[in-house]
């Protein structure tokens, strides 16, 4: 066989005949591959219960423990304006504003928010979380938020932070 060459005098390779047979493995694969309907509606049906049980076990685990998460975010072009989300009633999220320089009287409503939420539950764990979500967050809110769910520990035995 003779190999083939372009002006250069580089080997011209040929990848039709391997691209043919990839697609060709491809469309074998894809197609014995199928589910059936009725094994399509018995795992939809699977996962239903899962996701019920799970529900229930979820609301019953809110008689054991209160989940409070706290998410402090900032817009990147005004981060003089930031915000603080708090989520421990799942109903009714709270919305605390920190705008400017003089932000002490929204880190207090939190702090009172947070104290509250330690004080109702007694005898009940609370798990404090900041920022899940790895929201946009100043590094010094992140501290004083750090600092508030140290000073809630010192407050409780039952307070736990994630």
């Amino acid at each position: 066989m003779r190999k083939k060459h372009d002006k250069t005098g580089n080997i011209l390779l040929d990848l039709t005949p391997i691209l043919d047979v990839i697609f060709i493995m491809l469309l074998i694969f894809v197609s014995e591959s199928r589910i059936t309907k009725a094994e399509s509606d018995k795992i939809i049906s699977e996962n239903a219960v899962a996701k019920e049980e799970y529900e229930t076990r979820n609301q019953a685990m809110d008689e054991y423990y209160t989940f409070v998460d706290v998410i402090a975010t900032y817009e990147a072009d005004t981060p003089e304006n930031r915000v603080i989300y708090l989520y421990g009633d799942p109903d009714a999220p709270e919305e605390i504003v920190l705008k400017g320089r003089d932000v002490e009287a929204g880190y207090e409503e939190l702090m009172n928010d947070l104290t509250f939420y330690v004080e109702s539950n007694p005898g009940k764990p609370v798990v404090f979380a900041l920022n899940q979500n790895n929201e946009n967050m100043l590094y010094r809110d992140e501290q004083r938020i750090k600092e508030m769910f140290e000073s809630l520990k010192d407050l409780s035995d039952d307070v736990y932070v994630k």
